[in-house]
């Protein structure tokens, strides 16, 4: 009885320890953990800042990005030289993608 309790939390456990590594900065999805959290991001001559919509972003990078965030609106762009570009967007602040404002922006 006590091997079957034993496994038993081990199941149960091992998927929520891997869970809480989540938060810890492990990879989630497609999102790296070594991203550089930044105010703003300057392309092409111009910058992109917290409070701007996706369509603005849009509008300065020159294409649409990649959504990778599983739940959360984390939309992603390849840059030159290998970088990536993470930008988090508030789904609470329009009523679609486009509305949505820009949160937090890491690069690689």
């Amino acid at each position: 009885m006590k091997k079957i309790s034993l496994i038993l939390c081990f199941i149960i456990l091992l998927p929520s320890m891997l869970c809480l590594g989540c938060d810890n900065g492990s990879e989630v999805g497609n999102i790296p953990d070594n991203l550089k959290e930044v105010e703003e991001y300057s392309i092409k001559g111009k910058t992109i800042r917290k409070g701007m919509t996706y369509s603005e972003v849009v509008d300065i990078i020159g294409k649409e990005g990649v959504d990778v965030g599983s739940g959360a609106v984390i939309i992603k762009w390849k840059l030159f030289f290998g970088k990536e570009l993470y930008i988090w967007f508030s789904a609470y602040s329009g009523d679609t993608l486009n509305e949505f404002e820009v949160e937090c922006i890491r690069i690689s």
